[in-house]
């Protein structure tokens, strides 16, 4: 795979229309990207991503909470079949009310003990990552820079005919306002 800076023939300028690399494999495929940092943010429960698990939300990522509400029933009074009386089963809330904060002190406390500290840990020491913003033709794809998105190319896409019939303005230089002529091939703003 053959990769490298786009550069203006004319005014030695980086990058060509609004993109500054490119990938080819040999001369039959070429992709047309810009790169990307992204820098990590903060995030809750980090250390469940990395295992997999994907948390519900920051504040339960288990769902384990529930609405203590729901859980309380009433106490139905009848005489002959006959609905008397209804009250709420005061005991019984407080109870599902004791057993939610237990739920949510247990959740809290092992956040604040065990994931917090790799939270904290992956904001700071986890590395940026690099992204290629790919032009396709219709728009843009972001992948990792690591990536081979190569595997999934028509063969009738990305080729050199495709990029000159299709998207001629992608060989204009930004700065000086030359457009190459296409006639023979893309050598010209290869590096």
């Amino acid at each position: 795979m053959n990769s490298g800076e786009l550069k203006c023939p004319s005014c030695q300028n980086p990058g060509m229309s609004d993109y500054a690399y490119y990938d080819s494999i040999g001369d039959k495929h070429w992709f047309f990207y810009n790169t990307q940092t992204q820098f990590n943010q903060w995030k809750c429960w980090a250390l469940l991503e990395s295992c997999g698990t994907y948390p519900k939300h920051w504040y339960d990522p288990w769902g384990w909470c529930f609405d203590p509400c729901d859980h309380t029933p009433d106490i139905v009074t009848k005489v002959n079949g006959v609905e008397v009386s209804r009250q709420t089963d005061y005991a019984t809330g407080f109870c599902c009310c004791f057993f939610f904060l237990i739920v949510c002190e247990i959740i809290y406390v092992m956040y604040c003990s065990i994931f917090f500290w790799y939270d904290l840990y992956y904001y700071f020491c986890k590395g940026t990552t690099t992204n290629k913003v790919i032009f396709i033709g219709n728009g843009e794809r972001v992948v990792p820079s690591n990536s081979y998105y190569w595997t999934n190319v028509d063969p009738n896409f990305f080729t050199e005919k495709y990029w000159v019939d299709n998207f001629p303005n992608l060989f204009h230089c930004t700065r000086c306002n030359y457009q190459i002529n296409l006639s023979k091939n893309l050598c010209p703003i290869i590096n």
